[in-house]
């Protein structure tokens, strides 16, 4: 991420077109493997993130895809959690995967503020989703 007087480009694979200085949502996944499962659902900010990024290139996903569906669902049924876990289920193994939501804005101090949300929660054999999002 880069700020630049009062304009930030947040992650994005065109820069010029991300509408400089606007809030944004992006969808960050982590390994939480090692991290113990009452402390992973507190909001984060970049210096206490947990666990260990996780390159979604191994699931064969579109990082564009995941945060689209994050940021665009409002109300979280059964089937769509259930979409976010197939996308996942064929190669998660014994990784614990966290899926986050990146909301970043542009502060009155001239500075980005970058928060993460945790969403879904998936392991090999569960699927838990944020108690703090509405759900269905």
């Amino acid at each position: 991420m880069a700020t630049h007087l009062g304009e930030f480009w947040p992650f994005s694979i065109y820069p010029m077109f991300s509408q400089a200085g606007k809030p944004w949502k992006r969808a960050v996944v982590r390994d939480v493997s090692t991290i113990e499962d009452s402390t992973i659902w507190k909001n984060y900010n970049h210096d206490n993130l947990a666990g260990e990024p996780v390159p979604l290139d191994d699931f064969n996903i579109n990082t564009n895809d995941i945060a689209n569906l994050l940021s665009k669902t409002d109300t979280w049924t059964e089937a769509k959690v259930n979409g976010v876990r197939k996308l996942f289920s064929k190669n998660i193994g014994s990784q614990e995967l966290l899926i986050l939501q990146a909301r970043g804005m542009l502060t009155e101090q001239d500075s980005v503020d970058v928060q993460f949300i945790p969403f879904i929660y998936l392991s090999q054999d569960t699927t838990i989703l944020n108690s703090e999002l509405k759900s269905e």
